[in-house]
């Protein structure tokens, strides 16, 4: 599995790589399409310039470029102030919906209400006529006028709340009744202005127009758009930026404005770069191991888990009895090239390693460790002996104190009850009985 993750992690940080080649491929582009607008802008802006100047400096055409700053500047007014009128009809808008949707509710409050009524009622007349087919009054006819009482109260609520909502519409075609005026004011002016505004934008059009046409091939119909009532000394400042940013551009793309204008041959370069590693080094950039291969490794992971989970379950049954607990947690080395298992021991108020435990504690778990994987197994015969320990864990005193302790769980477990233990001691004085074990002694 971590030779899985170790490819996976390699071709992930190199199709990364690949990418971070065309994200900055994609800056770039952008930058360059950012210059040839700017390009162009500055062009259009030298003529507007010199246009300005032909403008001021000649009586032919003075009154109609003093017309056609006027026509900017009302256009302008004009415009901000429909937005100013769009946002107020926006609001009052919205809270004219808000209202027919509220509206509409309560009438399907209402008429739910109403259809309530009608089933009562029904209902009612329903059973009426059964009492009055009948000549005897009995325990059913009480029930049953009882269940009438029942109805006709429920249809007085009903009514009731059919009352309150139509108070609440009365209210609400209040406010409708208030709304819808100034609604149809603002819709009525929005449209008067937004026409202003059209014949506006129209004049200052066919006046340009009519004033380009007129001068020499210099200046073309692209002047249209740009604002003529702006003066030169703001078109000299809009310049300056434009400038500022052209040699910004050039700068972070390096381009050699005399050579290659728009440094389309590195954006070349760059291009087959790319096309280049995805064809010659698609091993380093595909996932080798099949979908199949993987799930089965991921399954066989899960299957780890599991059994160290049901191991980890199992001996803390035992530990328990010691006010201990451990965990087991899966872990990589430093290189991620091997699993390892990380155990843990729990105390009150603290987390410690197996070294830390005192000799009763590490015998108490090196024992109960065994059982446990025994356990696991489903062995239902565990043989036990002092003599599979260690030298330093062999001590009569914690063993015996082990076994006191562990007997009881497999006595009251519902899960252990069936599993039989067969301890062998050896060399081991038990000085005190144990409860409830069959002790046999083996002379030499």
């Amino acid at each position: 599995m971590l030779e899985y993750l170790g490819q996976y992690n390699e071709i992930t940080n190199s199709n990364l790589s690949v990418l971070k080649i065309f994200l900055d491929l994609l800056k770039k582009f952008n930058l360059r399409m950012n210059f040839t607008r700017l390009l162009k802008e500055k062009v259009l802006l030298k003529k507007i310039l010199d246009l300005i100047k032909v403008l001021k400096n000649s009586e032919e055409f003075l009154e109609n470029y003093k017309e056609i700053k006027k026509l900017e500047i009302d256009l302008k007014y004009n415009k901000k102030k429909l937005n100013f009128l769009n946002e107020d009809y926006t609001k009052i808008k919205n809270q004219n919906d808000n209202i027919k949707n509220e509206i509409s509710n309560y009438n399907l409050n209402i008429q739910s209400l109403n259809e309530r009524i009608t089933r009562n009622q029904k209902e009612i007349h329903g059973i009426i006529n059964g009492i009055n087919s009948e000549f005897t009054f009995d325990k059913e006819e009480t029930s049953k006028s009882g269940r009438i009482l029942m109805l006709q109260g429920q249809i007085r609520n009903f009514n009731y709340e059919i009352k309150q909502n139509r108070s609440k519409l009365d209210e609400l075609q209040t406010q409708i009744d208030k709304i819808t005026p100034k609604l149809e004011i603002l819709k009525k002016d929005y449209k008067i202005l937004n026409n202003l505004i059209e014949n506006i934008s129209n004049q200052m059009v066919k006046n340009k127009s009519e004033v380009i046409s007129k001068l020499n091939d210099e200046f073309n119909e692209s002047l249209l758009k740009f604002e003529w009532s702006k003066t030169s000394d703001d078109i000299k400042k809009d310049l300056k930026t434009i400038n500022n940013k052209i040699e910004s551009i050039s700068e972070t793309l390096n381009l050699n404005l005399s050579q290659d204008q728009l440094g389309l041959t590195n954006f070349i370069e760059d291009i087959n770069k790319i096309e280049e590693i995805l064809f010659n080094e698609q091993d380093e950039l595909k996932i080798s191991y099949s979908d199949e291969e993987i799930k089965e490794v991921i399954n066989s992971f899960r299957e780890l888990e599991n059994l160290i989970k049901n191991l980890e379950e199992i001996i803390n049954k035992f530990l328990i009895q010691i006010n201990l607990k451990c965990s087991f947690n899966i872990i990589t080395n430093e290189d991620d090239t091997r699993f390892k298992i990380q155990l843990n021991f729990i105390r009150t108020k603290d987390t410690v390693n197996f070294t830390e435990l005192t000799t009763p504690k590490k015998i108490f778990f090196v024992i109960t460790f065994y059982l446990s994987i025994k356990i696991l197994l489903n062995n239902y015969n565990i043989i036990f002996s002092n003599i599979f320990l260690p030298d330093e864990y062999n001590k009569r005193g914690s063993v015996y104190r082990t076994i006191k302790k562990v007997l009881p769980v497999f006595k009251t477990d519902n899960e252990l009850k069936n599993f039989n233990l067969i301890f062998i001691i050896s060399n081991l004085e038990m000085k005190k009985p144990i409860e409830n074990i069959k002790i046999i002694n083996i002379d030499e």
